[in-house]
């Protein structure tokens, strides 16, 4: 092909599109590219350029600093409400320095009013000497001066983050430097300190004396009798947690800061989850912070906790526990518990603390009732996902080869073991448990039915190849030898036999372009051999672990290859006959309708449910089998997880000509740990507790600051939060029919209830003691003048209509009360409140939106 190219030589990219690129070569005198193989393309590797930074000396910098030169393109400004900030906080530092020059080194006193005034002569010194143009804003510089001598944990946490990574950065050479100066100020916390009278500002003789100096007794004491709910004790909590201890929070006699966290401590936790040691490996994360934090700070009141928040523990955490609260923060690592938790805090109307970070990244939400968007309010961006055609029959790199490794795992020592245990454990009672989900009285098929089917056809498909003879029961170690040797031969020759036979080299797709083009792999079958350790990696970690699942006698782990390979020797394997009748999932749209004609009957899913309940082997016939389902776990290398998925997912690249991962490798992808600097949990922790004392101080909304920061650029942003997007009267536009009339267009009316509009922090509540369902209706349209046509309650994953005017069957609900009929669904329910989705119509027949309807009925 194009060798020319070749060399490593790096070549600079003009012109970068969704898939192609230019190169600044002049190719016109080179060779032409050809495609030698189906495996061989052309491959760029990214070649990051250094750059190199001119410096000024301190001294020219200070007289005459450069702000053009900030790495984000903002001009040193991190905050767009500051506008010709960063250059006078460049004079009260120059003015600091020479108030210090004149008084022995030593700073402004806190709340000196005279050397406030002094300051602010030396910053129009400071002005004059330097011929900066920045307007002086005296009343900002007597607040500078007044607290130049406070230390507060936040600020301490933010510069400490940047200053660690400017550090890693020098001796890794790695990422942007700060270009010479970096200003940051919350001047929107100070008070107004000449107007105040008394003591406000005066210090105690305690810890936090600075802290008292720079916000007052009265928010001081506010924060010690907090009462506040971290959900989360990891990176994040363990900054948090620091704060806390340091700020004062929950110190006071009324103060509570409940935490809770259902994890343990890891091995890979401790390089940045500071509170822990080594030999809080295995404990309860909360508990462990707990008493690490009470060292730093004796005062601190803690209710640590082992509860999942989630809807299960709704019980735990009950409506008198949220309404208790001041106030909730984050510290999560997972999209669904943290939108769970804000809709907890919505429900409630409470404020949350959001934040997170991804390697040098990290962001702030502030989330405030009725003045700020929710977080569920956002929509992140999708994480983008291997199709499961990718993973399974065209993966293109090692991360594909990984995630399927993992997965297999999962599949078959932890799900199908788990519900072959429970098989085992329940006998009669695992049939007659899933045949209620699929049959009601008298053998009819329940509205349900056929989807219950499929998913027991499933798990039926893990029962029998756990425990039918010959497929996947093992008693014995040479037994678990055979059936790795088997699995071995499915995974890397079998499967790509019978891919390669349905879909040969020279297949076109349904363009009639070569099916079998970049970024897809042409594989090739592996054949066995016994003195490749890879090969016998897999075999010594499958055997090994299927020997735990199944409590195999006498089993002790083994990682002689000599001994596997003895047991080898003895293990046949059998031909494969590729089948004209497989199907191959190759992710191309299939032609519209054929969806449709490939769908199974659903006569035929529940028959092959019904044939496979009366196909199970009977428990008795096992001899008192235990099964022991394995939970995956990346921090434990003696435990052959990581061996099982390193090694399968290197076959797994050889197939595809892939470059193979070594085991540190592996577990960092397999084990998905998410990069986590401490740096960066540091930074974004100060932020956090920033905007907790302005939760405490302000009601404008105006004062809070979003973030969003990069320490490896650097950029830091700090932004408004949006407000909560309002709902209100609109005309909807539809076109019936888009492809045959695609001009004619029908509008609808939406209007609102209330009538300017409402967003996702109201309600509509409805507190009449326990109403019927007729007067339920009626108190629609007294209270209203709007019909409520229909509406049900979700119990359980299932909603249940109470009242509709189309379903007959629901018309004899009418005279019941509203908590008998959600009692026939739920008998054990015992709350106060639930929420019925209503549909409303106002009297132009004209659909009605509503908030969320809390009905109450005690």
């Amino acid at each position: 092909g194009m060798v020319e190219i070749n060399g490593g030589k790096p070549v600079k990219v003009t012109d970068t599109k969704m898939y192609n690129f230019t190169i600044d070569v002049d190719t016109t005198g080179y060779h032409k590219y050809e495609r030698k193989s189906m495996n061989t393309y052309g491959t760029v590797m990214e070649h990051k350029m250094p750059k190199e930074l001119a410096c000024r000396s301190l001294q020219e910098s200070m007289e005459s600093p450069d702000f053009s030169m900030d790495p984000s393109g903002m001009g040193g400004m991190w905050d767009f409400d500051k506008f010709g900030r960063t250059g006078l906080l460049h004079l009260c530092f120059l003015a600091l320095d020479d108030y210090r020059k004149a008084h022995g080194g030593a700073l402004p006193g806190l709340q000196d009013g005279a050397a406030a005034e002094e300051m602010v002569k030396l910053v129009h010194e400071a002005k004059k000497r330097t011929k900066m143009e920045e307007e002086v804003d005296e009343g900002l510089v007597k607040k500078f001066s007044r607290t130049a001598g406070a230390v507060l944990a936040p600020m301490c946490s933010i510069f400490g983050g940047i200053v660690g990574q400017e550090v890693a950065k020098a001796v890794s050479q790695k990422h942007h430097p700060v270009y010479q100066f970096v200003y940051l100020d919350t001047f929107e916390v100070l008070g107004e300190y000449e107007e105040a009278s008394g003591d406000e500002y005066k210090g105690v003789g305690n810890r936090y004396d600075a802290q008292v100096a720079v916000l007052g007794r009265t928010l001081q004491g506010k924060m010690g009798d907090l009462k506040y709910f971290m959900v989360g004790c990891g990176a994040l909590g363990c900054e948090l947690f620091k704060n806390f201890a340091m700020m004062g929070v929950a110190c006071g006699d009324k103060g509570m800061i409940t935490v809770t966290d259902d994890d343990v401590i890891e091995k890979s936790n401790l390089s940045r989850q500071f509170l822990f040691r080594n030999f809080n490996v295995g404990q309860s994360k909360s508990v462990a912070a707990t008493n690490a934090v009470k060292g730093m700070n004796g005062a601190i009141k803690i209710d640590a906790r082992q509860d999942r928040v989630s809807p299960a523990t709704e019980s735990v955490y009950d409506d008198a526990f949220w309404e208790g609260l001041d106030g909730v923060v984050n510290a999560l690592d997972n999209v669904k518990a943290r939108q769970y938790v804000d809709q907890r805090c919505v429900f409630f109307g409470k404020s949350l603390l959001e934040s997170g970070t991804m390697g040098t990244k990290c962001n702030v939400q502030c989330v405030i009732p009725h003045r700020t968007i929710n977080y569920g309010g956002r929509k992140d961006p999708e994480t983008k996902e291997a199709p499961e055609c990718a993973l399974h029959n065209f993966p293109h790199n090692i991360n594909h080869c990984l995630s399927l490794g993992r997965s297999e795992f999962v599949g078959m020592f932890e799900t199908q073991a788990g519900q072959a245990s429970q098989y085992l454990e329940k006998g009669d009672a695992f049939v007659s448990e899933m045949s209620s989900k699929i049959w009601g009285e008298g053998g009819a098929v329940l509205p349900d039915g056929t989807g219950a089917a499929k998913e027991t056809n499933e798990v039926l498909v893990g029962v029998m190849e756990c425990l039918v003879e010959g497929k996947g029961l093992v008693r014995t170690m040479d037994e678990c030898v055979a059936w790795a040797r088997s699995k071995f031969e499915e995974y890397f020759s079998n499967k790509i036999k019978q891919l390669v036979f349905s879909c040969p080299h020279d297949m076109k797709n349904a363009s009639g372009a070569p099916f079998w083009s970049p970024p897809k792999r042409f594989p090739s079958a592996i054949v066995f051999d016994a003195e490749d350790p890879v090969h016998m990696g897999f075999i010594i970690a499958a055997a090994n672990l299927r020997a735990q699942v199944y409590n195999v006698s006498g089993y002790k782990p083994v990682r002689d290859a000599s001994v596997f390979k003895a047991m080898l020797s003895k293990v046949k394997v059998g031909e494969f006959v590729p089948s004209r009748d497989a199907k191959i999932d190759t992710g191309e749209k299939k032609p519209e309708g054929e969806e449709d004609r490939m769908e199974v009957d659903e006569g035929s899913v529940v028959d092959q449910a019904k044939a496979a309940l009366g196909k199970l082997p009977k428990v008795g016939s096992f001899g008192g089998l235990k099964m022991s389902p394995l939970s995956f776990e990346k921090d434990d290398d003696s435990n052959f997880h990581m061996d099982f998925i390193s090694a399968f997912a290197n076959l797994r690249a050889r197939n595809y000509s892939i470059e193979e991962v070594d085991f540190l490798q592996a577990k960092l992808i397999a084990g998905r740990i998410i990069p986590a600097l401490a740096t960066t949990t540091s930074l974004v922790t100060g932020f956090v507790c920033l905007e907790l004392i302005k939760l405490l101080q302000h009601g404008n909304k105006a004062a809070f600051k979003d973030l969003q920061c990069n320490l490896a650029m650097p950029m830091l942003m700090q932004i408004d939060p949006e407000g909560p997007p309002k709902n209100v009267a609109r005309t909807v536009k539809t076109k019936p029919d888009p492809v045959n009339h695609p001009e004619y267009e029908e509008e609808e009316e939406v209007v609102t209830l209330p009538k300017d509009g409402f967003t996702v922090w109201d309600r509509i509540v409805v507190d009449k003691g326990d109403l019927t369902v007729q007067e339920f209706l009626d108190w629609w349209k007294s209270e209203h003048d709007v019909s409520c046509t229909a509406f049900a309650v979700k119990i359980g994953d299932a909603a249940r209509p109470f009242y509709n005017q189309f379903m007959s069957g629901t018309k004899a609900n009418l005279p019941l009360k509203m908590s008998d009929v959600y009692k026939k669904y739920d008998p054990a329910f015992t709350g106060k409140y639930f929420m019925p989705e209503c549909s409303i119509q106002d009297s132009d027949m004209n659909e009605v939106e509503t908030p969320h309807v809390v009905f109450k009925f005690k």
